[in-house]
């Protein structure tokens, strides 16, 4: 359920999708065996909408086309690019999240 969340466009942390995702069930967290339909997977996504903004994953995929081959390709300065660049995407906690 969280991937059909994340292929739908939704760049969040795992507990912001599960939260989501528990408000289908009328639950106040996600079991771990729960298993969705598409009304309520479609549902997650009206929630997410209404109550959330998405980290967009276009800025995500900006941060990691400005990293050149040149300068490598390490944490260290994806947290630069994408925590503290010049359109921070995501903080610090999310990006360890991702």
């Amino acid at each position: 359920a969280r991937d059909f969340l994340l292929c739908a466009g939704w760049c969040l942390p795992e507990d912001e999708l599960d939260d989501a995702l528990a408000s289908v069930l009328s639950k106040s967290s996600l079991p771990a065996d729960a298993h969705f339909s598409y009304d309520q997977l479609t549902a997650a996504l009206r929630f997410l909408k209404k109550g959330k903004d998405n980290i967009s994953v276009g800025a995500l995929a900006d941060a990691f086309l400005s990293v050149t081959p040149e300068e490598g390709f390490d944490m260290h300065r994806l947290r630069e690019v994408v925590c503290a660049g010049k359109h921070p995407a995501l903080s610090a906690n999310e990006l360890d999240e991702v």
